[in-house]
């Protein structure tokens, strides 16, 4: 193989995303258990992003009962926000 040969290029925003299909079977609103599987991180690490802004999330509730939820459009976002840094 020459090495002097150059690879095809490839627009990534024509390409089929790898994200559409993560995304794809998610509920519209997500739990922070299921937001936690899909970014494969921890649930101290999801709340810093939702903290810094970086991920938005709804919190609903109050006290023991409250819950934070993110829309799956914003776990989409975040995951292309991602991708291009």
């Amino acid at each position: 193989m020459s090495l002097s040969k150059k690879s095809p290029v490839v627009d990534v925003r024509l390409a089929p995303s790898w994200i559409d299909d993560v995304v794809a079977s998610l509920p519209a609103v997500c739990t922070t258990d299921e937001a936690v599987s899909v970014l494969r991180c921890s649930r101290r690490c999801l709340y810093r992003w939702i903290a810094a802004g970086k991920l938005p999330a709804v919190k609903t509730g109050a006290g023991n009962s409250a819950r934070v939820l993110i829309p799956r459009v914003a776990i989409a976002d975040f995951l292309r926000q991602m991708e291009a840094a």
